[in-house]
């Protein structure tokens, strides 16, 4: 008994350290910070460009549209570039034209020529570009390579920029690159493209709130451990309440994941592939496990009958699983570098919107067996939960399709930082809801939960073991 106390114990206080942590993290602000950093080499075939990445810049108002006019201290942004051939080339007297185009989103820039990309020569993106600066190919070819730095003059209203290395020659030509890019009057945030600000302080406050939704549900998992007369064993918990303690664990693991992330950002101006790779996979795992509670509470498990088969219920855990491992794999593929074409939501694109529509069929299996089950219910218990909570919980199924809506009505420039928000508030949401109705002060009134398996109490008896079990866990903190 004490050493599953001890275990449940030992993991409140692991999230504890992690929101500590969090804040600690938050509150010792940098100095300064490197700008994005895009590293690598490209094959560009003759006659042909390709975009290497893409990048929202600020604007200044205090510029004008002449770069002559606006001392750099007052620009916006710059961009740093460093390139070079990979391999020793022998064209001869007639040495390749190359070029880096900058492209921005302005429709007769980048909008119009990306729809004929695949046809377009080397002529049609050097006219399409704002900026077209020839590279000097003996510098290219010495060890060095060749150096470009260049204030961005904008001031009308945050832009996307696109890179693009050009080959206006007759031969295929590789060459390596390093770009540094920078909205330099963002202070601590200048690495940052525009639709990004913010962000990480956004994951820092989720990471407490889902720190402390983990405290409270490892609190509730241990009064409902105390009240088994099974005794205290993890193992002989409900499932339902082992699947809520996973999906909270893994909410916080993702969010941390995050902050670890955009906190590497910051600082070296490069994202860390494994930290973002660990908080998609966590959230797409969190809400997997989340939408399976919900859909078994519309079937009316632990609402209408205490006791959850597993095998029962297969092609739900299947279906759900497959769901989540897509959209795992379209959230990587979607920010991966390869996606620096389009600033278009992942979930807009035309594999998203498949999955969008599998989300909604999700929300009809809901809403359908939610209300199957309330119509066939007459006990006051289960008809108070549907009441109550059904549509709220339904709502939850309905935030991907409505984030796909969202991203399209709201500008580029802010599109991600709103559409992250908005995600991981209504995740933060759905979990916290989900979490308070498991208490065992609330639960009784809503779930079944195989409660012959527990001690027999009052309202009043369990509020006062649920309140010296805090008090217990607080003083152990």
């Amino acid at each position: 008994m004490m050493l599953v106390q001890s275990g449940t114990l030992g993991l409140s206080r692991f999230s504890h350290i992690v929101s500590t942590l969090a804040i600690l993290k938050i509150s010792v602000v940098p100095l300064r910070a490197d700008a994005k950093w895009v590293r690598g080499q490209s094959s560009i075939s003759a006659k042909q460009a390709r975009v290497v990445t893409k990048f929202c810049f600020d604007f200044s108002s205090e510029c004008g549209g002449d770069k002559q006019q606006c001392p750099e201290e007052l620009t916006p942004g710059v961009m740093d570039f460093n390139l070079s051939v990979t391999k020793p080339y022998d064209f001869g007297t007639s040495a390749p034209r190359l070029y880096v185009a900058l492209l921005d989103d302005e429709y007769f820039s980048f909008p119009e020529v990306s729809q004929v990309w695949g046809e377009a020569n080397c002529t049609d993106v050097v006219k399409a570009s704002k900026t077209a600066l020839q590279l000097d190919w003996p510098q290219l070819k010495k060890p060095g390579g060749q150096h470009l730095h260049v204030p961005l003059v904008e001031k009308v209203r945050p832009r996307w920029w696109y890179i693009a290395l050009v080959s206006c020659s007759n031969h295929d030509v590789e060459i390596a690159y390093s770009m540094h890019l920078s909205n330099r009057r963002k202070g601590w945030q200048s690495e940052f493209s525009m639709d990004s600000m913010g962000v990480l302080a956004m994951t820092a406050f989720f990471s407490l709130i889902f720190g402390v939704l983990l405290i409270v549900q490892l609190k509730s998992a241990r009064a409902w451990q105390t009240l088994s007369r099974l005794g205290p064993q993890w193992v002989r918990t409900h499932p339902a309440l082992q699947l809520l303690t996973a999906a909270t664990c893994l909410s916080l693991v993702s969010s941390a994941c995050w902050l670890h992330n955009y906190w590497h950002f910051m600082k070296l101006g490069e994202s860390n592939d494994i930290s973002a790779n660990l908080a998609r996979l966590g959230a797409n795992a969190a809400k997997t496990v989340m939408q399976i509670i919900l859909l078994l509470l519309a079937q009316g498990q632990c609402v209408c009958t205490p006791d959850l088969v597993w095998s029962d219920h297969t092609q739900l855990f299947i279906g759900n699983s497959v769901f989540g491992m897509l959209s795992l794999g379209l959230e990587i593929w979607g920010d991966s570098e390869f996606w620096s074409t389009t600033t278009e939501f992942v979930y807009d694109t035309r594999p998203g919107c498949i999955l969008v529509a599998f989300d909604i069929y999700w929300f009809y299996s809901y809403a359908s067996k939610s209300y199957e089950t309330f119509s066939k219910e007459t006990a006051v218990k289960p008809r108070r939960f549907y009441k109550g909570y059904g549509l709220l919980f339904g709502i939850w199924f309905a935030t991907l399709p409505a984030l796909a809506a969202l991203a399209r009505a709201v500008s580029p420039w802010v599109r991600f930082r709103v559409v992250f928000a908005c995600s991981v508030l209504a995740h933060a949401v759905a979990l916290s809801v989900l979490v308070h109705t498991f208490r065992p002060a609330v639960a009784v009134e809503l779930y079944s939960l195989k409660m012959h398996e527990y001690e027999a109490v009052n309202q009043e008896e369990l509020g006062g073991l649920v309140t010296s079990v805090d008090d217990e866990q607080e003083d152990m903190i």
